[in-house]
């Protein structure tokens, strides 16, 4: 069997840096306000490649890439503390309302 000339080879790493490029201005493209000239211009560059190069495939990817990609998203909530703890971001539980108090409730002994 013939193994692809250096050509082919070449051509199939410069699709893969071209679809990871492309990536990497998706990746960019919120740190601009919309239909700013910058975000326009990322934009631009986008609906050229898209239709020639497409979305990068897994294989197109790096070893780093894949392994970011099969990290299950972190938790909104991780690393906070709950409601009333303290660095919890809530406060403190807010205080009960006049007359319910823990000797106005009616829990005592009866007759006193």
């Amino acid at each position: 069997m013939v193994s692809p000339g250096a050509g082919a080879g070449a051509k199939a790493a410069a699709v893969a840096k071209i679809k990871a490029a492309a990536e990497e201005i998706r990746s960019v493209l919120t740190a601009f306000d919309i239909n700013s000239k910058e975000s326009n211009a990322l934009m631009g560059a986008l609906r050229t490649l898209n239709p020639v190069f497409g979305k990068p495939q897994d294989q197109d990817l790096g070893p780093a890439a894949r392994a970011q990609m099969a990290q299950p998203p972190p938790s909104p909530l991780a690393g906070m503390a709950p409601p009333g703890m303290a660095g919890g971001g809530g406060g403190p539980p807010p205080a009960p309302p006049p007359g319910m108090g823990p000797g106005e409730m009616g829990g005592g002994a009866p007759g006193l």
